[in-house]
Parts: C-alpha cells; structure tokens; sequence
C-alpha cells in the first residue's frame, strides 16, 4: 500500500504532466491558427489580385479598365432592369476640333467595347484588328495624313451585341490633345445627337420609370441609423453585463455556477432561432409571393430541375446561372410534399427553409472560428463566443427575409 506523501507526489506529478499537455496543445492550436490566418490573408490579396487582373486583361469579362488621358463613354441610355435581349447595337460617336498650326506627328489611341471604325474629315482610318490582341489594349495609329489646319471632326462608329457601346479616345497632336468625356456627341442608330455619357457615372432613371424615386443607400443609412445604433448598443450592454455577472459569481467561490462557452453558444443559437421565428411570422403577411424583380426568374430555376430532373444551363434563363444547391434543394423539399415552385405555399415553405439555412450558417461559422481561436473560446469567456455568429446572424436575417421571395444562399 501506497504511503500519503508518495501518493500525494504521484497526483501531483500527474497534474503538472496534465497541465503541461494542456498547455502544449493551447500553444500548437495558436500557432496552428495564426497559420491559418496568415494563409487566409494571403489567398484573399492573391485572389484579389488575380481577380483585378482578369478584369482588366480578359475580354470575356464586360469591365472597361480605366487609363489616363481618356475618359470611357457611352450613349445616354435610359435605365431598364428588364431582361436585354442580346442582338448588335451602333452608336456614333463625334467631337469637332480646330487645330491652329500643322503637326508634324498625331497620334491616336483608343479602345473600344468592341468593335470600331474610324473616319477624320469623312475619311476611313485604317485600325490594327480588335481580335489579335483583345478590345481591352489600345490600338495606336498615326493619322497626321488625315488632319488639316482649321477644323477637324472625327467620329467613330462602336458596335457590340453584348453590352452598351463605349469608347475611350486619345488624339495627341504636339501641344494639342483631344480625348473623351463628356464634350462628345452621341447618335443612336442615326438619331439626334446627344451628349455622351461618362460610363463611370451611374445614368439617372427618367420619369416613369420604375426606379426613379426609390430608397438609394445613403438616404437608408440616415434613415436607420439611429435604431442601428440602438442595436449595436443594447448589444455592448447585454454583453458588459453578462460578463460583469459572471466575473461576480467566478470571485464568489466555487459555488457560484458559470456558464461553459458551449452553454453559452446553445443560448445564442436559441435566441437567433426564436429571433428568426418572431421574424418569420412577422413578414409573412406582409410579403406578397412575388414581390423581387427576379422573383419569376429564380421560380423558373425551381421549376425547371422539377420538370427535366436536371440542372439548367446559363443560357437557359436570366438566372440559370446562379449556383444550383439551393435550387436543387428546393425542388427536392417541394418535391416530397407534392408542390410545384409556382404554388401558394411554395414561397411560405422555402421561406421557412431559408430560416434552417442560416441556422445551420452561424453553426458552422461559429465551428470554423472556434478552431482558429482555440484558446480565447477555451478560456470560458462569454463575450469570446458571444460575438462569433452574431454579425453574420444579423446578416442572414437581413438576407433571408428580404422580399425577394427566392433569396439564393451561397
């Protein structure tokens, strides 16, 4: 039999082992998460990089990259959010300008979304091919043949079946330069001439038009903010107190009972669900089942993978193109209870499944944090876990119950 005092140094010894093990896998799991950070940070400027870099350089991407020198412009287009139907449209482009003396050399550069012809003084410029090098590098030609001392006008004809005709222009004849913005004439089809637009400027909607006079963002923020404000306070104060509370019931002893991190993530996850509940039932009525001005096109998604049993391509509709989970969810769900997307019930029951999906969300976020902060959750501080699924929580409420009634989560 086991003498006290060499029992007593066995527990202790295994203590300190316990301890130290402890210890060892809290410091393997920080460096293991500053790992993981440091790689998530790279991928995200890698990706940004790679992605800024598609869009200034890949012509199939509609992005026209600003240059110095030159502004893009396009015609005055009214704004409309339906679907364009995709066939060639023409525009003109004009700017008259005198010259005082003549120039030896003039240089023109431009760039066309896509195709182009150029006339100086009704006089055909001959261009290098748009289809060697892409519309998105510039095409230099010397047209100091086509010039002459007084006025000159240049026009160029832009063509594109798959967006809005733009240009970006630069003439550089010794001291002189001309170059696009909103100097510029613009003709349609041969029609008045216009002033051109600025393609980074937004096109205002004209009356009669759906989206004029709606909510624009600033307005909203000024509008909210207070009640935002309020949120986000009463949240720092439900934090700060359950914190105070529990620091009271830590330094009275062990018999006072904190709540684990787990304890207090189960808490959140009820508070969102019954959140999610209260606003469910609250929007419901409210929200007419085809309210969203893509509401038909994400129905027509649903009901396709229920009608073919298979998934559509891009070029099948105006949303096809959306990724095909949700989609493909949803015809499942309705499927089993016997409805088809363009039912009464259909938008109430995905609405309710959208509900499940941002709970399973903030599960999941909250998974992925907890292994990059070990050590904070592991310490048993509430506001560690308190604010792990919040903000995403608020941005799901605000994502699944917007009035679009097929809201894709991705």
């Amino acid at each position: 039999m086991l003498e006290l005092p060499l029992l007593r140094r066995i527990i202790t010894r295994l203590c300190v082992m316990g301890g130290t093990i402890l210890q060892s896998r809290a410091e393997r799991a920080s460096s293991q998460s500053r790992a993981v950070l440091t790689g998530l940070l790279a991928a995200s400027l890698i990706t940004a990089t790679a992605f800024w870099w598609l869009c200034a350089r890949n012509d199939s991407i509609a992005f026209l990259p600003a240059k110095r020198g030159a502004e893009w412009i396009v015609y005055p287009k009214p704004v409309e959010g339906g679907l364009q139907p995709a066939f060639p449209i023409s525009v003109i482009f004009q700017r008259s300008f005198t010259l005082g003396t003549p120039h030896t050399k003039a240089i023109m550069t431009l760039r066309a979304f896509r195709n182009a012809s150029v006339t100086i003084n009704n006089q055909a410029v001959a261009l290098p091919s748009f289809t060697r090098a892409g519309w998105k590098s510039p095409a230099t030609v010397d047209v100091t043949d086509w010039l002459r001392v007084g006025t000159n006008v240049l026009q160029v004809w832009v063509t594109n079946a798959f967006g809005p005709p733009a240009l970006w222009l630069q003439l550089q004849a010794g001291a002189d330069s001309v170059a696009t913005d909103q100097s510029w004439q613009v003709s349609l089809a041969q029609a008045a001439w216009q002033q051109a637009w600025l393609a980074k400027r937004s096109l205002e909607a004209q009356p009669g038009d759906p989206f004029r006079g709606g909510e624009r963002t600033l307005d909203s923020v000024k509008r909210i903010w207070p009640a935002f404000a309020g949120c986000c306070g009463l949240s720092l104060i439900v934090v700060w107190l359950v914190e105070r509370l529990c620091r009271r019931r830590k330094q009275s002893g062990p018999g006072g009972r904190t709540l684990t991190p787990n304890q207090w993530l189960y808490c959140l996850l009820a508070l969102v669900l019954v959140a999610r509940a209260v606003l469910f039932f609250h929007n419901q009525p409210l929200l007419r089942p085809n309210m969203g001005f893509d509401a038909e096109a994400h129905e027509q998604y649903v009901r396709f993978i229920q009608e073919k049993h298979a998934l559509p391509l891009p070029n099948d509709g105006w949303e096809m193109h959306q990724a095909p989970l949700y989609y493909a969810s949803g015809a499942l769900l309705l499927g089993v209870c016997g409805m088809s997307a363009d039912s009464n019930f259909a938008t109430t029951l995905l609405r309710a499944f959208n509900g499940v999906i941002g709970l399973v969300h903030c599960w999941l976020i909250w998974l992925c944090l907890r292994r990059l902060f070990f050590r904070k959750i592991s310490r048993g501080k509430p506001s560690d876990c308190w604010w792990a699924p919040s903000s995403r929580s608020i941005s799901i409420f605000r994502n699944t119950s917007r009035m679009n009634p097929w809201p894709v989560c991705s």
